[in-house]
């Protein structure tokens, strides 16, 4: 089957920086049975194709702005035009994201006449003004988002967190099927039975960029809650800063940078090796639509924990500190972080049931159910 696939943007030439993981595997795991294009619409200024992982990549220049209509007529017809030229006719389209995405998948769909699934895989369905996030919280991006939604045949999501709050916002059904590890990277560690008495020195990871969404704020605040009631730890932050040191400066402020080691961004090998004989892996997200890096902590051993948002949300694992002050939500993690360093039954039970979970949907399984939905939308056609 000949698949195109239209992302904004996560796949390099390089495969290691500035991708999305999680879609390098289904590309990978897609194109061992089918013809795959993929379409990137907002990475490059310029045009820029290459191979990967057995898929020819087509970077469409972004030089407009964007979501105008300019921008999508010019991108249409080169797209078009590089189909041709590489000699591919999809078969079936999908898009990884709402609005921009998701729009040019459903027009190339008129043009081509085939099926079209769009996957909501970040914050389209949400709102949140007091930190300026959410792909529905202007009016442009929530008309787009419905465009977008207008113009699929089949609309998918990655957690029950998300599908229940797109499904209420658009009233539309959404199949739950999550974005996959790269097993073959992500191998399970086995839960290990003889996991470290409480008399340790404990080691803590946090893997997000440091935006707002992620909310740093409440990992400081942790940390300091953590100080306060003599806890013995080391926390490892993993992530790109993208709010030019504000939140190194908080943590030298409040006195708790000597428990912290920024790392900024690592690659997928580098993380893995990192996660190495570490316990817990905490999130403080404020919403999360899947939460990719609790599923990879978990899957080497580590302990989840966290806010009551993404993945955490489907596994009943995550600590409810949306209702809450600051101070509170911190406290709130502190006393879930405590007793599982107190109670090593109760973290070998939650890591045997985040892996469980990832057996579930380990990637074999995913692309399986993505080109079950293939064959179903083709098959109407």
């Amino acid at each position: 089957m000949n698949i195109l696939l239209l992302f904004p943007g996560g796949v390099s030439p390089g495969g290691e920086e500035k991708v999305i993981p999680a879609l390098l595997t289904l590309m990978k795991g897609l194109s061992r049975s089918h013809n795959i294009v993929v379409l990137l619409q907002r990475q490059d200024r310029h045009l820029t194709e290459f191979t990967l992982h057995g898929c020819q990549v087509i970077s469409l220049p972004c030089s407009c702005t964007l979501g105008s209509w300019v921008l999508y007529l010019k991108q249409i017809r080169l797209a078009v035009k590089r189909l041709k030229f590489h000699g591919f006719t999809p078969e079936v389209v999908h898009s990884f994201w709402l609005g921009g995405p998701s729009i040019l998948a459903g027009l190339l769909r008129l043009i081509y006449r085939v099926p079209s699934v769009a996957t909501l895989a970040g914050g389209e369905a949400v709102s949140l003004s007091d930190i300026g996030y959410g792909g529905s919280l202007r009016w442009r991006n929530r008309l787009l988002n419905r465009l977008g939604l207008a113009l699929a045949v089949d609309l998918t999501c990655g957690s029950r967190y998300v599908k229940d709050i797109a499904e209420h916002r658009w009233r539309k059904p959404f199949s739950l099927i999550p974005l996959p590890l790269d097993n073959a990277l992500w191998t399970q560690s086995r839960a290990s039975e003889n996991l470290p008495a409480p008399e340790r020195k404990w080691q803590f990871v946090h893997v997000a960029s440091i935006n707002r969404i992620k909310n740093p704020r409440l990992l400081l605040g942790l940390v300091a809650e953590l100080i306060r009631r003599n806890c013995d730890f080391h926390l490892h932050w993993v992530g790109e800063d993208t709010l030019d040191g504000e939140i190194h400066s908080n943590a030298e402020k409040l006195g708790v940078s000597g428990y912290i080691s920024f790392y900024g961004f690592q690659t997928q090998v580098q993380l893995k090796q990192l996660m190495q004989d570490k316990d817990l892996i905490i999130q403080t997200s404020i919403f999360e639509s899947q939460g990719i890096a609790m599923a990879e902590g978990a899957s080497q051993g580590l302990c989840p924990v966290g806010t009551n948002v993404g993945w955490l949300h489907d596994l009943d694992l995550g600590i409810n500190t949306a209702a809450v002050m600051p101070e509170d939500a911190a406290r709130q993690l502190a006393d879930e972080v405590l007793l599982l360093c107190r109670q090593p039954q109760l973290r070998l039970e939650r890591i045997k049931k985040a892996q469980s979970w990832l057996k579930a949907y380990q990637a074999n399984i995913v692309v399986d159910k993505f080109q079950e939905k293939y064959r179903q939308l083709t098959s109407r056609t």
